[in-house]
């Protein structure tokens, strides 16, 4: 009797680790192929503040991988383009052997939303941002791209908000000029659902 408890236990769990392991889980990104290597991030975007959000990225992946990186902007090189002779002088001067490029597009916040519900009002200054963003590695010794990859990604909706009810108002302001927190969590959302790390 007790041992078909225990196979009704065991065999679900056989189950689903063997999904697991034929899904890839904890398969390791691109970037930990790579590491002791030193990789430059160049990331352009059309809102927010590039340098902000380079550095957001560059921090992440410092901190997820083993790999020395740096950014365009603390090279001095902010609008970095992806031409040849780019790839030339960060290997030769700066000694870098990838360069990873990040174009952020389609940045879109969406605007001041209103509740009015039978318990109070509430107002969400600044909502849910939403991007694409697109990503390719250089090997900056044989000048390939050796990776490319698109993702979308959306950022919480934990942001600005004042709620006037039964018990009074309730403010939860972030910087209201700061748009840089939502771009920079859909980024951050966009990279999980990537290869890299």
């Amino acid at each position: 009797m007790r041992l078909k408890g225990f196979m009704k236990f065991l065999l679900p769990s056989l189950l689903l680790v063997g999904i697991g392991m034929l899904s890839g889980c904890g398969e390791p990104g691109y970037l930990s192929k790579l590491e002791g290597k030193r990789l430059c991030v160049v990331l352009s975007t059309e809102k927010g503040a590039q340098r902000v959000l380079e550095t957001s990225l560059v921090n992440l992946i410092s901190r997820r991988s083993k790999l020395e990186v740096i950014g365009s902007n603390a090279l001095g090189m902010p609008n970095l383009s992806e031409e040849k002779p780019h790839y030339k002088k960060l290997r030769e001067k700066f000694a870098l052997d990838y360069a990873l490029f990040v174009e952020l597009t389609d940045v879109e916040i969406t605007p001041l939303a209103l509740n009015i519900g039978p318990k109070g009002v509430s107002a969400n200054i600044q909502g849910k941002c939403s991007l694409n963003m697109t990503y390719r590695i250089v090997d900056l010794n044989t000048e390939e791209v050796v990776l490319v990859g698109q993702r979308n990604g959306d950022s919480d909706d934990d942001t600005n908000t004042v709620e006037i009810g039964e018990e009074g108002v309730s403010v939860n302001l972030l910087d209201l000029n700061n748009e840089n927190k939502p771009i920079r969590q859909a980024m951050f959302n966009a990279v999980g659902k990537t290869n890299l790390l």
